[in-house]
């Protein structure tokens, strides 16, 4: 995290906006990468039963995270790569929420990720190092 405020809950509270219920929403609040959000949210879906799990981000995203979601999910994440000549044309949208809900209001549990994790240990999160890959499985 790099601000005081949780992106999941960001996003969700962006989702409900867009007219998703709450109740369809579901957060991962544990990643500090983007492959540690696959893998929490992969673990989510799958002890909630779900049968199909996707991935939306830019295109260039998505193509740094297909190696690691073949090597390491076995292909078990769809991608849904959002162009940005697509994402461009809902700007009419004009969306505006107040973050406040996810804004972490204990400063003490609030650490600015470069101050938690130094230069490397942060590559290694980029790259999925960090994953408690034993203690969990993928299957």
């Amino acid at each position: 995290m790099h601000t005081p405020y949780q992106e999941a809950r960001v996003m969700g509270l962006y989702a409900q906006q867009l007219g998703i219920p709450a109740e369809h929403i579901f957060y991962d609040t544990c990643a500090y990468h983007t492959t540690e959000n696959l893998y929490y949210s992969y673990q989510m879906a799958k002890a909630k039963g779900f049968q199909k799990i996707a991935v939306a981000s830019d295109i260039y995203q998505c193509f740094f995270l297909r190696p690691f979601i073949a090597r390491k999910l076995q292909n078990r994440i769809d991608q849904l790569p959002m162009r940005k000549d697509t994402v461009s044309a809902y700007r009419y949208l004009n969306l505006c929420i107040d973050p406040t809900p996810a804004l972490i209001t204990n400063s003490a549990e609030f650490i600015p990720l470069g101050e938690k994790q130094n230069y490397w240990k942060r590559m290694k999160g980029t790259l999925g190092f960090n994953i408690p890959w034993k203690e969990a499985s993928v299957n």
